[in-house]
C-alpha cells in the first residue's frame, strides 16, 4: 500500500514538472524573439526599415499630416477693407473745402485702378439725402475724393463706398460708410441767442414735442405735462399744466419721453408717456430695476 501511493506521488509529480515547463517554453520563446528584434533594431537604426516594420505591424504609427495651406488675406475676407479716413468717423469741425482721403488694407498689392471712377465713392448730405458731385482718383493704397465746390459748412455729410471696387486678384471691396460734420461754426448771418423765458421758468424739462393743435408741449422730470401757446417772435404764453401722471401714479415719476397717438386730434389729443421711478441713480439713494411704464393719456383736459 505504502509503495503504491509513491508511485502515484512520482507520477503526479512529473506531470506538474511537465505542464509548468509547457506554460514557460511560450514565455522563453517570446523572450527570445524580443532580443532578437532588439538586436536587429540596433542594425537597422536610420535606415528607415526600422519606421516601415512598426508601420507594418501597427506599433507607433500615425497618419500622415498634410501640411496646412497658408491662407492669404483678401480685401473681401476683412470687415470693409477701410483702415481709416480723413476725415475720421463721426470727425466734427472739418474744413468744408478739404477732400476725403480713404485708406484701404490691400494685402495683395493694390487696387485695380480700372474699378475706380467718380462713382466709386458717393457722399451724401444726410438731411436732404442729396448727392454731391465730386471727383475720385487713386493714389497709391488711397482713394481721394474731392467734392467739386467744397461742402457746404454745419452740415452732415456721409460717405459710402460701393461694392465693387476690386483689388489687382479681382476681391471686392464691402460696401462701408462714414460720417461726419463739417465746420461747427454756423452759416454766416445765423445766430444764436439765450433769452429766458417766464413762463417755463422753474421747471426741469425732459422731452418737448409739437402737438397736433400747433401748441408746444413738454414734460417734467417729475412727471408733469405743460402746454403753451408760441408767439412770433418765439416767446411762450398761456402755459397750462396738466398733473395726471402724478395723480394717477400717488406721486413724482421720471418721464423719459412721450409722443402722441396718430388717433390724435387738436380738440382730444392722445398721449403716450414713458416714465420710471422718480431718481437719478445717486447714491446712497439708487433707483430701483424694472420701474418703466409706458401710459395712456386722454381726453380734451387729460383727465383720463
Amino acid at each position: 500500500m505504502t509503495l503504491r501511493t509513491e508511485v502515484s506521488d512520482l507520477k503526479a509529480a512529473k506531470i506538474d514538472t511537465e505542464d509548468s515547463q509547457a506554460g514557460i517554453r511560450p514565455v522563453l520563446l517570446g523572450i527570445v524573439v524580443l532580443i532578437a528584434l532588439g538586436v536587429a533594431a540596433l542594425g537597422l537604426r536610420g535606415t528607415g526599415v526600422l519606421s516601415a516594420m512598426r508601420n507594418a505591424v501597427g506599433l507607433g504609427y500615425k497618419p500622415p499630416v498634410e501640411p496646412p495651406v497658408p491662407r492669404i488675406p483678401t480685401i473681401a475676407s476683412m470687415p470693409d477693407g477701410v483702415s481709416g479716413m480723413t476725415p475720421f468717423d463721426t470727425a466734427t469741425g472739418v474744413d468744408p473745402s478739404s477732400p476725403i482721403t480713404i485708406r484701404l488694407n490691400l494685402p495683395n498689392g493694390s487696387l485695380d485702378p480700372r474699378t475706380v471712377t467718380d462713382d466709386s465713392v458717393g457722399i451724401f448730405r444726410v438731411d436732404t439725402r442729396e448727392r454731391v458731385k465730386a471727383t475720385v482718383a487713386l493714389n497709391g493704397n488711397e482713394i481721394v475724393a474731392t467734392p467739386i465746390g467744397g461742402l457746404e459748412p454745419g452740415r452732415n455729410y456721409r460717405v459710402a463706398v460701393p461694392h465693387g471696387i476690386a483689388d489687382i486678384t479681382g476681391a471686392k471691396l464691402r460696401q462701408t460708410s462714414r460720417a461726419f460734420f463739417t465746420s461747427d461754426k454756423p452759416p454766416a448771418g445765423v445766430a444764436f441767442e439765450r433769452v429766458e423765458t417766464p413762463a417755463a421758468k422753474g421747471e426741469g424739462f425732459t422731452c418737448l414735442v409739437f402737438g397736433p393743435d400747433g401748441k408746444l408741449w413738454a414734460s417734467s422730470h417729475e412727471g408733469k405735462l405743460f402746454r403753451y401757446d408760441v408767439a412770433a417772435d418765439g416767446s411762450l404764453l398761456n402755459a397750462t399744466t396738466f398733473t395726471t401722471l402724478l395723480k394717477h401714479e400717488s406721486g413724482a415719476r421720471l418721464v423719459t419721453g412721450f409722443t402722441f397717438g396718430p388717433e390724435s386730434t387738436a380738440t382730444a389729443p392722445v398721449v403716450y408717456i414713458m416714465h420710471s421711478e422718480f431718481g437719478f441713480g445717486i447714491p446712497p439713494n439708487p433707483v430701483a430695476d424694472f420701474t418703466s411704464k409706458v401710459s395712456r393719456i386722454s381726453g380734451a383736459d387729460l383727465d383720463q
